[in-house]
């Protein structure tokens, strides 16, 4: 998971060619398996090192249950009018209205400020898969991320000095079938924006999530956010083809060490979330091409 901070950028996608000073000078991170770079994060971020680190390995037997752990509630979600900017990195869209959520035992109201997806290589989604998290050590194909800034804290920079100063909402998608991926170098462009709702499942299936305590998942790996990974996958039905930019963008997952993960107490089971995603990276794809 990566907000933009100013004055922080290091190049996080394997194959793409930063513009910033500070990406040439770090040079190439391959994340992943067989990845080196991530290992020496800690080595130029004091952060990266440290013993609340993200993304990590659920398990689900050693979870604790929460009743406080509630529904989220939804503000803005349902229309965007202000156009998306999806960055040059290819992956990120940044949003420029104030679509919100509250509840979810979070103890303020949080905006919205930008969404960004992560997943493995070559269109082989069973033996490299690129979500960040892992249930039981099960990776999924792909993992979307939507960042949340504590609304009493006016920019990404200040969020980061406090330890729930972003709240980040994590889904995993399941993809059925192999598909290409078509890489191209990042560029940023505005885009005509859709609902941030169809980007994830009914609310009726978001009542099932983790929650710990966590980091950035790229340097400078800050310690400050509140992390909600649900539990139910978004699944892509057979014959999506998607054409993805760039290739393992994700972070290997990090010790737990003494923290605890938390599971919201709703009891219903519920079936995977559809489709509909689908639709929505189809859209951000063919608009970068335009």
């Amino acid at each position: 998971m990566r907000p933009h901070i100013p004055g922080q950028s290091i190049l996080y996608l394997p194959i793409a060619r930063s513009l910033t000073a500070s990406s040439e000078t770090h040079g190439t991170l391959r994340e992943g398996p067989g990845g080196d770079k991530p290992r020496q994060w800690k080595q130029l971020f004091a952060e990266c090192g440290k013993d609340s680190q993200s993304p990590i390995n659920i398990v689900t037997s050693k979870v604790k249950m929460d009743w406080n752990l509630k529904p989220f509630t939804f503000e803005g979600y349902e229309k965007q009018t202000a156009k998306w900017v999806l960055e040059n990195d290819g992956h990120s869209v940044t949003l420029q209205e104030s679509a919100k959520i509250t509840d979810g035992s979070l103890n303020s109201k949080y905006k919205a400020t930008q969404f960004h997806f992560h997943w493995g290589s070559h269109g082989n989604w069973g033996s490299s898969p690129g979500s960040e998290h892992s249930i039981d050590g099960e990776r999924y194909a792909m993992e979307l991320h939507i960042v949340h800034r504590r609304e009493d804290l006016s920019s990404d920079a200040e969020a980061v000095k406090h330890k729930d100063g972003l709240a980040v909402l994590g889904f995993f998608i399941k993809v059925r079938n192999r598909s290409s991926l078509l890489v191209f170098l990042g560029k940023k462009v505005q885009m005509e924006p859709l609902a941030l709702k169809s980007l994830i499942p009914h609310e009726k299936n978001l009542t099932r999530y983790y929650r710990y305590a966590g980091s950035l998942t790229t340097p400078g790996c800050n310690e400050a956010v509140v992390w909600t990974v649900f539990e139910e996958p978004i699944e892509l039905g057979q014959h999506t083809n998607l054409s993805l930019p760039m290739m393992d963008n994700f972070r290997p997952i990090q010790p737990l060490g003494n923290r605890t993960v938390y599971k919201s107490s709703a009891g219903a089971i519920l079936p995977p979330a559809k489709a509909l995603l689908v639709i929505t990276i189809a859209y951000l794809m063919v608009t970068l091409f335009q």
